[in-house]
């Protein structure tokens, strides 16, 4: 007796190739992961590809992808919003942080600085002021919890600890 332990197909696409395999995979309730970069907004049979697995990537390299990059990088593309952030600005983020992890509520700072001011950027020979938009935004977002397992009692009390 032969028995599958098979859970998960991940594939490399080029040009439309892969997509017959994808969907049959997805029919035998396989989770899909699709690397699409050399197929990016390909269809066959009404599916773009990049649509069409559980978790969709994108690898970049620069020259060596048609998506290029400075180094290394990647792209990941889903259809489950546990994956998603919800930002909002506040003028005096600290203590709004401050005020909503004594009420148990996490938040994240994903850009605590402009680009312009990263240190990988400092040759390019711009300083405090330069975009001053971007620095006030830069100080004054933040994120908090969104994803589909909060209750509407726990988005509407998120909601009330923010107001």
């Amino acid at each position: 007796m032969q028995i599958d332990f098979t859970k998960l197909q991940l594939q490399y696409q080029m040009y439309k190739e892969g997509i017959d395999e994808a969907i049959h995979a997805i029919q035998h309730n396989l989770k899909v992961i699709i690397n699409s970069v050399q197929s990016f907004g390909a269809t066959c049979k009404g599916k773009t590809n990049s649509n069409l697995g559980d978790i969709s990537t994108i690898t970049s390299f620069p020259l060596a992808k048609p998506l290029g990059c400075f180094g290394d990088g990647s792209t990941v593309f889903t259809n489950d919003d546990a994956f998603a952030q919800y930002s909002v600005r506040v003028q005096n983020r600290d203590e709004v942080q401050a005020k909503l992890k004594e009420q148990g509520i996490p938040t994240a700072v994903h850009y605590p600085m402009s680009l312009h001011l990263q240190e990988c950027f400092a040759y390019l020979g711009y300083t405090l002021d330069d975009f001053q938009i971007s620095e006030i935004v830069s100080n004054e977002v933040m994120s908090i919890p969104m994803n589909p397992y909060l209750t509407a009692k726990e988005n509407q009390y998120i909601y009330e600890v923010l107001n």
